[in-house]
């Protein structure tokens, strides 16, 4: 039986997954198993039968070791004994690692040995000063934020704060902290917070954006945009809510400024041209009477200035009615939707049909994607672009104009080329100026506004548009626009039409 029991005792320690060494009374060792090899660089016939001081003790360490097996011979006594504590160790290369040590007492039959566990703790220490690094980078980030940070408690209890809250809110440290911020939120925008704030506890969402109001220590009101997200214990359950606040006052105050001084420029441009339309359809009027009524009696020349203060008058009514579309696009917000380019490309061929038919026109239109806009505004886009393309084409050959779509990064790029007359030298960075003309208005007549236009309404849709020059030539237009994720590319119909 004593037999049997050493040998289980031996399959223990060999098996064991943290070095184990045994030393008598007199610090030599007894028993090194395999991972004591992996771990120390010594081999077992090595180390069996040496002092343990001399192999894994530091230099330093070793007059204390020494005097530490001494006492606990004598007096039974260790604070090692028992309990697990921190050292450094040597190993054969001359390297010092952390390790965590477990020591035992063995009685034996003439004097104790001792049972040392000892663990390589090097990972450990790794990730554990990795986290108080963590920790510290958080700390310094939470309190140095420009802007306010927060720690909430699921009821809405505020456990930290930095800085900057105290200064938006005007409380100081201690008195913010005996608060909740359902105790400083607006009560118009109360319901909506704790709205968003149950559904993250119910888990229906991870975060939650908003803007909201603040009430101020002095009791004056301040606008905020919020964002939260939840952190969960292991279990799963609610510890408290990370919120960062940024003081948006001062751009509530500039957007309502802009909204007010658009609807002004608004109100100007609709009274601007409702007051120079009837004098110029008057000034229409009267010389196209006298061309029609007294053209036998006029002059060859005033006939011509007749025709030219006609021809101005269209244009200049032209140009107010572009004018008009033009502040229109700027002081009305997108009203954002999911948007089926396909639909949309196929209404702007319809509204062309007549002069596709007249031109003999051959356009083809690939799989258009879906993606987030206003439907309007995205139509009058495609529309513009579709029907310059058609435009700037030699009239004696028939225009070709093709419509494809590209994804790229978090979105689209939507392109509509042609083989017209190209782009005259570096023009392509002028072409969506106000007024700009690139070409003869009597070959080419336009109001210089088209453009102009398209821009601001794909710029308004956090979208870019640019004009290419084709190598073969003619011209691609191509802008980019966000996607909708619901919607899926869909054609436009026939994928060509004369």
């Amino acid at each position: 039986m004593a037999i049997q029991a050493s040998r289980s005792v031996d399959a223990i320690v060999d098996g064991a997954p943290d070095a184990v060494v045994v030393i008598g009374a007199d610090g030599d060792v007894l028993r090194w198993n395999g991972r004591a090899e992996d771990l120390f660089g010594w081999s077992a016939s090595v180390a069996v039968g040496r002092r343990l001081g001399d192999l894994i003790v530091p230099p330093a360490q070793r007059a204390a070791h020494v005097a530490g097996i001494e006492r606990v011979v004598r007096t039974g006594e260790s604070r090692l004994i028992g309990r697990p504590v921190e050292l450094r160790a040597l190993r054969r290369d001359g390297s010092e690692i952390p390790v965590e040590l477990t020591l035992a007492r063995v009685e034996g039959d003439h004097e104790p040995a001792f049972v040392g566990f000892i663990r390589d703790i090097r990972e450990r220490q790794e990730t554990m000063s990795a986290l108080r690094d963590a920790r510290e980078v958080f700390r310094l980030a939470f309190h140095n934020a420009p802007i306010g940070m927060a720690l909430v408690a699921p009821d809405g209890r505020w456990l930290q704060v930095n800085d900057a809250i105290c200064s938006m809110t005007g409380y100081d440290r201690e008195t913010l902290l005996t608060k909740s911020f359902q105790d400083i939120t607006h009560g118009e925008d109360l319901n909506a917070d704790l709205d968003q704030v149950r559904r993250m506890l119910a888990g229906e969402i991870a975060t939650y954006d908003m803007e909201k109001r603040y009430v101020r220590a002095d009791g004056s009101i301040i606008w905020v945009q919020l964002s939260v997200s939840l952190v969960r214990d292991d279990g799963g359950a609610p510890q408290y809510f990370i919120s960062q606040i940024q003081d948006i006052s001062e751009r509530k105050r500039t957007d309502a400024e802009f909204r007010r001084s658009n609807a002004e420029l608004q109100q100007f441009a609709d009274a601007v041209a409702h007051d120079l339309a009837e004098p110029l359809r008057t000034i229409k009027g009267f010389a196209d009477l006298l061309r029609s009524r007294h053209a036998d009696v006029l002059a060859p020349d005033a006939r011509e200035f007749l025709h030219h203060i006609s021809g101005g008058a269209l244009r200049m009514d032209q140009l107010l009615h572009a004018l008009l579309s033009y502040t229109r696009v700027g002081s009305a917000a997108p009203q954002w939707h999911p948007v089926e380019l396909g639909e949309v490309a196929r209404d702007a061929l319809a509204d062309l049909h007549a002069t596709i038919l007249e031109r003999g026109a051959a356009t083809t239109v690939g799989d258009l994607p879906g993606v987030s806009g206003d439907p309007a505004q995205l139509r009058q886009v495609v529309h513009n672009l579709i029907a310059n393309a058609l435009k700037f084409t030699p009239p004696q050959r028939p225009p070709e104009v093709e419509v494809e779509a590209t994804p790229i990064v978090d979105g689209w790029q939507v392109s509509i080329s042609d083989r017209g007359i190209g782009l005259p030298g570096d023009s392509a960075g002028r072409a969506f100026e106000l007024f700009a003309r690139l070409h003869p208005g009597d070959a080419y007549p336009g109001t210089g506004i088209g453009l102009a236009v398209c821009r601001k309404i794909i710029e308004r849709h956090g979208g870019t548009i640019s004009l290419e020059p084709r190598p073969d030539g003619g011209t691609t237009a191509s802008f980019t626009l966000p996607a909708d994720r619901r919607a899926t590319p869909r054609s436009a119909g026939p994928s060509a039409a004369r």
